[in-house]
């Protein structure tokens, strides 16, 4: 019985602890925010990036696909900066787009910004 006990009361706490820290989360992004964040993994057409307290975005690689070679030019640690198109309301996560999308290479320490 005592267990049961235990059991109920840490769920209390923890219920506690949830409701607190949604009370201090960090601001969502907001549609037409300009954000600057960091690759953090590129999947066949999505990169995710982290944008600090706001969470995490995601960007098509498209943005980055240079017109002659075709490559995207895009890497995990690269920095960049975008618009926030939708904040998460419509497709559930926050997703950026270009264009003047800004971008600074984590290997080859070059600029770009998309036009």
């Amino acid at each position: 019985m005592a267990e049961r006990d235990e059991a109920s009361g840490g769920g209390e706490d923890f219920a506690a602890l949830l409701a607190a820290s949604e009370k201090t989360a960090a601001p969502r992004a907001v549609v037409g925010e300009r954000v600057r964040g960091r690759v953090i993994a590129i999947g066949a057409t999505t990169a995710f990036v982290e944008i600090g307290g706001k969470g995490e975005a995601t960007i098509e690689t498209a943005e980055f696909r240079d017109a002659t070679s075709g490559e995207v030019q895009l890497a995990v640690g690269d920095e960049i900066e975008a618009t926030v198109v939708d904040d998460g309301a419509t497709s559930g996560a926050v997703v950026m787009r270009a264009p003047g999308c800004w971008r600074r290479s984590a290997t080859r320490g070059d600029s770009w910004r998309s036009g």
